[in-house]
């Protein structure tokens, strides 16, 4: 009797979420057995997702809602993040007041601040302007991290209505890369949609909704979809940042009408609620976002097989469903 073990690391095979085989194959002698030997798959699921906080419609009374952009432990994305905080007036000095005390250490994000201090910063024509010292210290020693400060400024700020682009000083000057490797001669604008919403899987097992820009404007509906799964080549779905939508869940047909796409999915759509209802929740959250980064699309509303869903849930999705206003919220 021979015996082996096989451990099946999901981080080192870079696998997302799902249900697998593994196939065996033996090489013996059909002399020595008189007969090929035949060995049975070995079905087995990774299921790495252990929380994840759906979209928020309403915020807290008497609280403002800021979304603050952190990178993730390992500088290579950033993730929003939507944090309550008493209400106030002063949003966008509030925005890099709370960037600058990081993200609550539970999240297995970046960890402290992800920018340097932020001295003077004001607002004028759409334009915020940051004045940093040019001494920028650690957050100047690897591009990564670099562009990552850069980037978690111009996107959390970027996210406030009033803005539309950030210029950056540094000593009071304008330089050509004020931040290494990273190029700050000119105003700088976030970005803009549309997005496909994957999901991040952070060192904490908690799911994030993770935006990535679309390069090509132009999209149809069904090239979208695709790229919510893993069967598309523009995205490099693996452990950490895994395709929204699950294998198995199609979209069958779709219908436009104004500023209301109606989407009818397959049956899998419902299992996936059934077998994993933060999982379900994150795929429903992913759709309607993307979809509705889609112009001139403000509304999603789901069938099932042509039918009105009927979903283990306790969100009602019966009505054509806006996009949540207050993404991944931090507690």
């Amino acid at each position: 009797q021979y015996e082996k073990t096989l451990h099946l690391h999901q981080p080192t095979l870079d696998l997302p979420d799902g249900h697998y085989r593994v196939m065996v194959s033996a090489v013996v002698s059909q002399e020595l057995f008189g007969s090929e030997v035949a060995l049975p798959d070995i079905p087995f699921t990774f299921s790495s997702i252990s929380d994840y906080m759906p979209g928020l419609y309403e915020r807290p009374p008497g609280t403002s809602a800021i979304r603050l952009y952190f990178p993730d432990e390992s500088s290579r994305y950033l993730i929003p993040v939507s944090r309550f905080v008493p209400q106030t007036n002063t949003t966008l000095r509030e925005t890099v007041t709370q960037l600058e005390a990081g993200p609550a250490p539970h999240l297995g994000l970046f960890n402290p601040s992800p920018i340097p201090p932020v001295p003077r910063i004001q607002l004028s024509g759409g334009t915020a302007s940051l004045y940093l010292s040019s001494q920028l210290g650690f957050y100047n020693e690897y591009p990564n991290v670099a562009r990552m400060a850069a980037n978690s400024l111009i996107q959390s700020l970027g996210s406030i209505p009033e803005v539309s682009q950030i210029q950056f000083y540094f000593d009071n000057r304008i330089l050509a890369e004020g931040f290494r490797d990273f190029p700050t001669d000119q105003p700088i604008s976030p970005a803009a949609p549309p997005f496909v919403y994957a999901a991040f899987v952070s060192s904490s097992q908690r799911a994030f909704l993770l935006p990535q820009p679309i390069d090509q404007p132009l999209i149809s509906v069904p090239e979208l979809f695709q790229l919510l799964t893993f069967d598309t080549e523009s995205f490099q779905y693996g452990y950490e940042v895994q395709p929204a939508v699950p294998l198995g869940v199609e979209l069958l047909d779709y219908s436009l009408a104004e500023n209301e796409l109606q989407l009818n999915l397959s049956q899998s759509f419902v299992h996936v609620f059934q077998e994993n209802p933060s999982r379900g929740s994150l795929m429903l959250d992913a759709l309607v976002l993307t979809m509705t980064s889609l112009d001139p699309v403000d509304y999603v509303t789901l069938r099932i097989d042509g039918n009105a869903p009927d979903l283990p849930t306790t969100r009602s999705i019966d009505e054509p469903l806006p996009p949540p206003l207050y993404l991944n919220p931090e507690s």
